[in-house]
């Protein structure tokens, strides 16, 4: 239907099994995400845009004979942000954590047409980390902007979850830089030519 779809398969030993559709929206999902829990589910996260915005969907997924059983899908976030590119991780005790890079609403749409506000594609990146245990999701006491250097508190995106040998989750990930232009900065174009000068 020329729409993109997250999809499973499991290694049996001996051969694949029957691959089954993990995502059930219409839209397109995106940028599928596996961690392996300790009790032997594996937990799948995505990014999807059946809301006609990119939110975060989390799945649950066992062996069954042969093949895999799926359990509902849960949906993370149901918001008018960018919510895109979760990572996953499970500690010793089946707890999930998730983190996945969140911009503002009506992100990289042509809001003036829309007649509301929006977020320009490159304005704003922050990270979101959550828990998922016992059917309930709780965060930090503190946002992780919050919790680095002042030179270092914005634009963080696509990060990476990892459970270190101490039990305790690890997220990293990038910050992009913005290069705006300066009064002490000169462009000069040229013919076929680009310089650039710093007083």
């Amino acid at each position: 239907d020329g729409k993109f779809d997250v999809w499973a398969a499991r290694w049996t030993g001996e051969r694949w099994s029957e691959p089954v559709r993990v995502s059930e929206s219409g839209a397109n999902d995106w940028a599928p995400t596996l961690a392996a829990a300790p009790d032997g589910s594996v937990y799948a996260a995505w990014d999807g845009y059946d809301a006609g915005h990119y939110d975060i969907s989390l799945r649950r997924m066992l062996a069954s004979g042969s093949g895999i059983r799926l359990d509902d899908t849960i949906r993370v976030t149901r918001s008018e942000t960018y919510d895109a590119h979760p990572s996953l991780a499970v500690d010793g005790q089946n707890r999930v954590w998730l983190a996945w890079t969140e911009a503002g609403p009506n992100w990289g749409k042509d809001w003036g047409v829309l007649g509301k506000e929006g977020t320009q594609v490159r304005e704003s990146r922050r990270i979101r980390l959550v828990r998922y245990a016992g059917g309930r999701f709780s965060e930090p006491a503190r946002e992780l902007q919050a919790s680095v250097p002042d030179w270092l508190a914005s634009m963080h995106e696509y990060p990476r979850v990892a459970i270190g040998p101490n039990g305790l989750p690890y997220v990293f990930f990038r910050r992009n830089i913005h290069r705006l232009p300066m009064p002490e900065h000169e462009l000069q174009l040229g013919m076929g030519s680009l310089k650039h000068k710093v007083n």
